[in-house]
């Protein structure tokens, strides 16, 4: 019989661990994909600030060649 119990006690102690590293899983995932949704924003602002000058100096050098 105390067999019996001391198996039971194996699989609650592994289905603890499975469930503490499921959680551990599931935070590292939404860090990810946080961390991956900044990275997209943080580029989209440094390429929109290259071609925003150039866009700027595209319209002033069409002004100044008559360009319309």
């Amino acid at each position: 019989m105390k067999a019996h119990y001391k198996h039971l006690g194996q699989h609650s102690e592994l289905f603890d661990r499975v469930e503490t590293k499921d959680r551990a899983l599931l935070r590292s995932n939404a860090i990810i994909e946080k961390l991956t949704h900044e990275v997209a924003i943080l580029k989209r602002h440094k390429y929109a600030r290259h071609s925003e000058p150039l866009d700027a100096v595209e319209e002033n050098l069409k002004i100044l060649s008559g360009i319309s």
